[in-house]
């Protein structure tokens, strides 16, 4: 038995924290791909300590391993959280 949410498994979801960039920039996000869905993408001013904004309406997956923000975060963090799509892996 599987555990699926509308055709995706709630235990497939992936984390990762990486150093912001300039609006617009590529940011590398590792292992995503077109076909998952953004979940959360929050960034850390970098200025502020706990302070943190939530981006995910400005995000998008533009490629494999890419995601775009359209706010300028480059003394932060930005921490990205995503549904990877198991029905586009093959079993080995």
């Amino acid at each position: 038995m599987s555990a699926t949410y509308n055709g995706w498994n709630p235990l497939a979801v992936k984390v990762t924290v990486t150093t912001g960039t300039t609006a617009g920039a590529d940011i590398t996000v590792t292992g995503i791909t077109t076909s998952d869905i953004l979940l959360a993408v929050i960034e850390e001013d970098g200025t502020s300590g706990v302070t943190a904004d939530n981006l995910l309406s400005e995000a998008s997956i533009t490629d494999t391993n890419d995601v775009q923000c359209s706010t300028t975060n480059t003394t932060g963090k930005v921490l990205t959280i995503w549904w990877l799509d198991v029905s586009a892996l093959s079993e080995a």
